[in-house]
């Protein structure tokens, strides 16, 4: 059974080079996004605190 990195490397060598150039440019995308959605989780907003929402929830508790 073949490994999904072995699938994507052999599917990867298949393709021609305007392809994989494409496929980069897609995955850096990716990446970048994700790099950006962890680093936004790391911060917890000043907004989420000065909320009503907020202070609703922690009446209730």
């Amino acid at each position: 059974m073949t490994t999904a990195r072995e699938r994507l490397l052999n599917w990867i060598n298949e393709m021609p080079e305007e392809e994989i150039e494409e496929l980069l440019y897609f995955l850096e995308h990716f990446k970048e996004k994700k790099d950006r959605n962890l680093a936004d989780m790391g911060e917890i907003k000043i907004e989420y605190w000065d909320s009503d929402i907020y202070d609703e929830v922690w009446k209730e508790i």
